[in-house]
């Protein structure tokens, strides 16, 4: 861990349990976010058939930024 973040938790009142934890739970509710969206896709796939090239290109630049 970047020792200048170390010493930021510090001088704040959280531990850095707990903003480690928060990280996490945030990382983990962003992947699993994406991971629905994924599935969504894949669903409106099955349902429509394939995806057009620009769309698939335009969703995947979208989820790349979440």
């Amino acid at each position: 861990m970047d020792q200048e973040l170390v010493d930021y938790i510090r001088s704040t009142k959280r531990t850095i349990s707990s903003v480690m934890n928060e990280a996490l739970r945030h990382e983990v509710e962003r992947l699993a976010h994406r991971d629905a969206l994924g599935e969504l896709l894949a669903e409106w796939e099955r349902i429509a058939g394939p995806i057009p090239p620009e769309a698939l290109a335009e969703a995947n630049a979208i989820m790349a930024d979440l």
